[in-house]
C-alpha cells in the first residue's frame, strides 16, 4: 500500500515531500491497525469455540472503523485524486 500511495503522489505531484511521506506512513499504520483488529476479532472467536461477548465485538469493530476512517483521511490529504476518480481506493482494493 505504501508503495502504491508513493507512486500515486509522484505521478500527481512529481515529488514525495516530507509531509506526504508522513501521511503515507500514517495511512499504512492505520491500515495495519485495522487489519490487526480484524484478525483479533476473527481469532478470538475461534479460540474456545465461543463467540466474543457483544460488547467486545463492538469495541473491536469500532477500532476497525476508526482506523479505516483515519487511513482514508490521510489518503485524502495526499490530494492524489485523478480525473478518473479516486485512484487511492482502486490501488488499495484493486488487482495488483
Amino acid at each position: 500500500m505504501r508503495r502504491s500511495l508513493e507512486d500515486s503522489v509522484l505521478e500527481k505531484h512529481d515529488v514525495v515531500t516530507v509531509v506526504c511521506a508522513a501521511r503515507i506512513q500514517s495511512a499504512a499504520r492505520h491500515e495495519t491497525r485495522a487489519m490487526l483488529a480484524t484478525r483479533w476479532l476473527r481469532v478470538a472467536e475461534q479460540e474456545d469455540g465461543k463467540p466474543l461477548p457483544l460488547a467486545d465485538r463492538l469495541l473491536l469493530l469500532g477500532h476497525i472503523s476508526n482506523a479505516t476512517d483515519a487511513r482514508d483521511k490521510c489518503i485524502t490529504a495526499l490530494n492524489i485524486e485523478t480525473s478518473d476518480g479516486d485512484r487511492a481506493i482502486e490501488l488499495l482494493y484493486g488487482p495488483p
